[in-house]
């Protein structure tokens, strides 16, 4: 069975989805070549519990739309990215509100933006039929 370029790009981010969730365990050295300091470690990212859990289970959807395609597996996509965009979207609010509703960065703001309008893009964007190809 081959997939429509659509359906490999929804797994993709969704995939970068879970991804990003799993940094968070993954310290990086953190030093500059030839500061005086100690070498620190820490995430790439700051991500909190709660960001993890939106990002693994949202980005789980995505891989699965992907792997569905089809109508049903367009809107699963679709779901993910609505999904993303809006915590994206709260965490903004909270941000210019600086209240801590989600405990979400500015970082994971952006993250969970751009996979979410990516995954909107993606699963919204008409697919050519293969009949009207040949």
């Amino acid at each position: 069975m081959t997939r429509s370029r659509l359906d490999t790009a929804a797994i993709a981010l969704g995939a970068g989805a879970i991804v990003a969730a799993l940094l968070r365990f993954v310290p990086l050295r953190s030093d500059t070549l030839g500061a005086d300091t100690p070498v620190q470690y820490s995430p790439p990212a700051y991500l909190s519990v709660p960001m993890m859990v939106i990002l693994l289970l949202l980005g789980g959807i995505a891989v699965a739309g992907g792997l569905l395609g089809k109508a049903t597996g367009r809107w699963l996509a679709v779901l993910a990215g609505l999904g993303l965009t809006a915590v994206a979207a709260l965490l903004l609010v909270q941000n210019i509100a600086g209240t801590q509703w989600l405990d979400g960065s500015r970082s994971a703001m952006a993250l969970l933006g751009g996979l979410g309008l990516g995954l909107l893009a993606v699963s919204l964007t008409p697919q050519e039929d293969q009949a009207s190809k040949q």
